[in-house]
Order: C-alpha cells, then sequence, then structure tokens
C-alpha cells in the first residue's frame, strides 16, 4: 500500500511551494538575522544570538522538508576500515522472544537483520578495567522519518554520550525508519529488541552493566522497549535509561503544536509530528497496528492513542529508573511534564530535570545551536545520577 502524500509534497505543487519557500526565506532570514541582535526581540532574553537564529532556521528547514515530505539518504561508512572496526550487522533473535504485539500473529511486519554502529570503538575483552563500566544502547532521535547512526548530529550526540556519561562504548543501532508502510510500528520496536538481545545474549554483557540513552522520538522507542521487556520478561532489565526530550503523544490533537505558546522558542512544527506520527501508523497501511480494543485514551493496545504509540496517556510503574531531561521552551514541553507526573503516582523512580527556556532535544542539536557547555553541564548531572545508584 502506498501512503497517500500531502498535497504539497506532489507535483506541480511541490515545486510551486519550494519556489514560494525560497522567496520568502530570503526575506525572512535577514529579518531574524537583524532582529536577534536585539537580546530584547530574542525569544528568550538570555539565549544567545546563535541559539536565538539557528532555532528560527532549523524550524524554517524542517517545516520546508515536512510539506514536501523531503526526508535524507542513509549515510554510508567513509572507508571499508571504518566499516570493518565500527560497523556491525545485528540477527534477529529467536523468534519466541517477540511476543505480544511484536509476534507474527499480530503483525506482517517481521524481524529484519540491521546494522549498528560502534561509538567510539567496540567493546573488547582485552581491554583493561575502567571507570566507565556500563555499555550504552543508544536510540537516537529523528521523529521516526530523519537521520542515522552516521550522521553528524547522532554522532556529536554519541560523542557527549561518551564523553560525559560513564560508559565505555555506544551501540547506536540503524532502527527502521518509518518511510515506507512496511516499515511502520511494530518495525522498530523489533530493531530495538533485536539491539538488545544483542548486546545481552550474543556479546553476554550483564544487563546491571547497560545503560539505554535515547532522545526524542528514540526516547519512545526506549520507553516502549522498557514497556515491553516489563510485560514480556523475555530478557533482564537494563540498569537505567537517560532520556531526552521523549515524544509521548502521537496523538492528531498532540501533534498540532503551531498554536502553542512555545512555538517561538523552538524548532518543531505540525507539520513535522505529522509526518512521523502518520508514516509510524498510516491510515490503513499493512503491518501497522490498528485498534484492537477500546478507542480514546485509555484503549490499552492499538491506534494512536494507545500504550505503544501515546505512551504519555499510559502511566506503569518501570523498574528501571529514569533521568528525563525536558526543556521548558520547547512545544512537547506540556505532555513531558505531565507524564513525568503520572509515572511517578504509578510508582516509578524518575529523576527529573527541567531545563528552564530550552528548545527540543539539546542532545542531538547543542553543536548546531552553540549549546554544548549547557549540554555536557546537564549530562554530568546525569552521570552522577547513574553513579549514584545502587
Amino acid at each position: 500500500m502506498t501512503v497517500k502524500k500531502p498535497l504539497l509534497a506532489t507535483q506541480p505543487a511541490k515545486l510551486l511551494y519550494t519556489i514560494y519557500f525560497i522567496l520568502t526565506a530570503l526575506i525572512k532570514i535577514p529579518y531574524y538575522g537583524l532582529r536577534y541582535l536585539v537580546p530584547a526581540l530574542r525569544p528568550h532574553r538570555s539565549w544567545s544570538y546563535k541559539l536565538a537564529l539557528m532555532t528560527k532556521l532549523v524550524r524554517l528547514l524542517f517545516v520546508f522538508n515536512s510539506n514536501t515530505r523531503i526526508s535524507q539518504a542513509r549515510i554510508k561508512p567513509s572507508s571499508e576500515k571504518e566499516k570493518k572496526d565500527l560497523f556491525v550487522t545485528l540477527q534477529p533473535a529467536s523468534p519466541d522472544l517477540y511476543l505480544g504485539p511484536l509476534s507474527q500473529s499480530s503483525t506482517p511486519i517481521k524481524p529484519l537483520p540491521l546494522n549498528a554502529v560502534w561509538h567510539p570503538r567496540p567493546p573488547s575483552s582485552s581491554s583493561p578495567p575502567t571507570s566507565k563500566p556500563f555499555t550504552t544502547l543508544y536510540l537516537h532521535g529523528g521523529a521516526y522519518i530523519l537521520l542515522s547512526p552516521q550522521h553528524p548530529n547522532v554522532i556529536s550526540a554519541t560523542s557527549f554520550l561518551a564523553s560525559h556519561l560513564p560508559t565505555s562504548t555506544i551501540l547506536c543501532p540503524e532502527y527502521r525508519l518509518a518511510t515506507h508502510p512496511s516499515c511502520a510500528f511494530p518495525a522498530q520496536l523489533q530493531d530495538a529488541l533485536t539491539s538488545y538481545t544483542y548486546l545481552v545474549s550474543t556479546l553476554s554483557i550483564p544487563p546491571e552493566n547497560i545503560l539505554l540513552a535515547a532522545d526524542s522520538a528514540g526516547a519512545h522507542l526506549a520507553l516502549s522497549l522498557l514497556r515491553y521487556l516489563h510485560e514480556h520478561p523475555v530478557l533482564p532489565l537494563p540498569k537505567a535509561a537517560v532520556l531526552f526530550s521523549p515524544w509521548l503523544n502521537l496523538t492528531p490533537g498532540a501533534c498540532e503544536v503551531d498554536g502553542d505558546i512555545r512555538r517561538g522558542s523552538d524548532y518543531i512544527s505540525s507539520a513535522f509530528l505529522r509526518w512521523g506520527a502518520e508514516g509510524l501508523l498510516p491510515e490503513g497501511a499493512e503491518g501497522a497496528q490498528r485498534p484492537s480494543g477500546p478507542s480514546g485514551p485509555d484503549g490499552p493496545e492499538g491506534g494512536r492513542e494507545g500504550k505503544w504509540i501515546s505512551p504519555g496517556f499510559h502511566p506503569w510503574e518501570c523498574r528501571v529508573p529514569l533521568w528525563v531531561w525536558g526543556g521548558t521552551g520547547e512545544v512537547l514541553w506540556p505532555d513531558i511534564e505531565a507524564w513525568v507526573g503520572r509515572m511517578k503516582g504509578a510508582g516509578s523512580r524518575i529523576e527529573f530535570e527541567a531545563a528552564e527556556g530550552m528548545v527540543h532535544d539539546l542532545l542531538i542539536v547543542a553543536g548546531d545551536m552553540g549549546m554544548d557547555k549547557e549540554l555536557g553541564e546537564g549530562l554530568g548531572r546525569a552521570a552522577g545520577w547513574v553513579e549514584g545508584l545502587e
């Protein structure tokens, strides 16, 4: 099945919109470039000029890409040596590990082999003990339709994680992006389980030495993996999870953020969220899990309101300690703040870091925004929290 594209993603409307976008961008970019020279005219007076301008420019680019549905090509290894040293192909685990929403009786989408990348290097049994005892499984963001382990922003994120968290090595899987109906939910959750199984079963890494790290849609995927391991205990749980700006509600209403009062201080748009949500669970697409129980926010299984797609509606007692970062300037802030409260009420152990006035997903955009120092300080606090866990 082919998912219907929006009007602006089809010709000739796409060409006309592209011309319109370029002409208006030629006006908007100099305008904001001059406006943000005055601190009082920036989204937050405390913001730097670079943060204010880059937030606006990234938003413009995201709106254009989302309306025209221009996705990126996967980035390949730059050399055979890099491929040999850092790339690994993960094979699907035993079929009896893929239960519930991942089973063949629930979906025609099957577990497939996937590539993954080690940062900065693969684990080695011959390496001497270090003060960084953990192996990290990192699930990158990108609304399920952008980015890959070799994208410069993802490499930057893994470098930040490696330099600040007590982790000696990081595995970043190239999970399937939801850019085709055959890669709709639960393909990403299958890939996340395959990756975690590789660490625990293939490499025999003790689960108490494994951290989950994730941002945005990747944090959504990490929470789905944790819920799956709670409901289907096929493998032991990891030590802890570090989550940046989790995307929690993929309902149509929750994706409409252009009217939010934080719109001016974030780069996320309604079109971008709709693109990702429709890709993850397209209407009528083969393999997209549809409602199998009551609809609405209390629906337990399928649909955009269900627990696998919109976990913000479905708190549970997570036995894995969670460190959660959310920016008060991001359009997803209300969902994040409310979800943290619900999860704590359900008995979950959460350390919540509210970053005043910050944009969405600083882990993935800190370099672009000139916010390396702020991200490093936040990750330093996350590291102290991890090291303090019993």
